[in-house]
């Protein structure tokens, strides 16, 4: 056998039992969850996130057409939710933008199968594409960046969606968010040519590695306030990758949390200028039973995610959302 042959071979061997071993991880990672919630609330949440199969598609321009792309990230824990998010801003907003879907961890043929059916014109990326252009395009020059990304997989919302778009503007819609009424507001900054700032949602408190303070004191950058990203828009040259080596440089600000990436963008955000907030009505709250009637859309982040399938999906098919 050829060194060359060897070698292939042994490739396809460890990428079988990394294949192997991330189908029995999620198999482990669904029965702790089982474990957490209890056999019937798990079942009564998956009942209720497999109602959106019974939806019709939504069809959109393609991938690559429009100064405007949606990007989303999601798993297989959690794509179902995806569909809920996506299917829910479609619907009430009317937009065409087109929709790429980045595919963190291992993959299902029914997962795959049913987000073609259900977005026929979206383009996924799997994990296994997205790893090698990133590494193609950063592994040489931002070796931070690409540890930070293999620590945290919410980097792949900074990394993954600049370096796959093809739009001017980037709309990222996070899985556990779900619109009720139509996101006027959302629509007109994104589809607006002069828009060249960003728009987050505004979180209650600043959640970042770092405060604002040490923002300033430790890189001269005034980082925005209270910046979320589960619904936000921005420029696709947002994402300065040479700031933020150099900022991952810094302990507190490579930390693995689930807040690394929103660290991130307020800080390339905090020296571009220009940040906006969406209102009130696109609401990120913890509180338990709050007045749906006035909200566009609600971002069930942190310890509020049961509210989602609790509060928010039946909010959806009573408003008649989907028809």
């Amino acid at each position: 056998m050829t060194s060359d042959a060897l070698v292939a071979l042994t490739l396809h061997t460890d990428r079988a039992r990394l294949s192997t071993t991330l189908r029995r991880w999620h198999w482990w990672r669904d029965l702790r969850r089982i474990q957490a919630e209890g056999p019937d609330n798990a079942f009564f949440r998956w009942r209720r996130w497999s109602e959106i199969l019974r939806t019709s598609p939504v069809r959109t321009d393609p991938a690559g057409r429009g100064p405007v792309e949606l990007h989303l990230l999601c798993h297989r824990g959690d794509y179902l939710c995806g569909i809920w998010a996506l299917k829910t801003l479609y619907l009430t907003s009317r937009a065409r933008w087109p929709i790429v879907i980045h595919l963190q961890g291992s993959t299902s043929a029914g997962m795959i199968r049913r987000l073609r059916k259900h977005f026929p014109d979206v383009r996924l990326v799997g994990q296994r594409e997205a790893d090698e252009k990133v590494a193609q395009a950063f592994a040489a020059k931002h070796p931070k960046l690409i540890q930070a990304r293999r620590h945290s997989p919410f980097m792949m919302k900074l990394v993954d969606f600049s370096v796959f778009a093809r739009a001017e503007r980037i709309v990222v819609l996070d899985s556990d968010v779900l619109f009720f009424r139509a996101p006027v507001e959302l629509r007109a900054h994104a589809e607006t040519e002069s828009s060249s700032g960003c728009l987050f949602q505004r979180d209650p408190a600043s959640t970042y590695n770092i405060t604002e303070e040490e923002a300033t004191a430790m890189f001269g950058i005034h980082m925005p306030a209270c910046v979320n990203t589960g619904i936000c828009v921005f420029p696709r040259s947002l994402v300065d990758f040479e700031l933020c080596e150099t900022v991952l440089e810094h302990p507190q600000v490579r930390r693995p949390s689930g807040w690394i990436e929103q660290t991130l963008f307020a800080l390339c955000a905090g020296t571009r200028g220009g940040v906006k907030y969406l209102s009130s009505d696109y609401l990120i709250s913890l509180e338990r039973g709050v007045d749906y009637e006035p909200l566009t859309a609600r971002h069930f982040a942190g310890s509020s995610r049961p509210l989602l399938t609790e509060e928010g999906m039946p909010y959806v098919i009573a408003r008649g959302v989907f028809g």
